[in-house]
């Protein structure tokens, strides 16, 4: 995830991202790689799917906060995603 993340990391400098915004984009794409187990470029919209929707029925006490969840989907569906986007052309 090396180059994918070094990718991620300047387009969201570019872009005119803060340093934590960038630190959490990143640190979420890698919990995300890290759980469905695959390299960053064979990720599709429906691997994010199944990563956000159990996340809102865990038990009591781990259930990640609506906000956490919306966070994470954004910055998995646009700024990762778009990313990944680019790194195809």
């Amino acid at each position: 995830m090396g180059q994918f993340r070094d990718r991620m990391d300047e387009e969201l400098r570019i872009r005119g991202y803060s340093a934590s915004t960038r630190e959490c984009d990143v640190r979420c794409v890698r919990t995300f790689v890290r759980h469905v187990m695959r390299p960053p470029d064979q990720l599709t919209l429906e691997h994010i799917r199944q990563y956000v929707l159990p996340q809102e029925g865990m038990r009591p006490g781990y259930a990640a906060s609506p906000r956490t969840i919306l966070t994470r989907e954004a910055c998995l569906r646009g700024r990762c995603w778009r990313t990944r986007r680019t790194a195809d052309i």
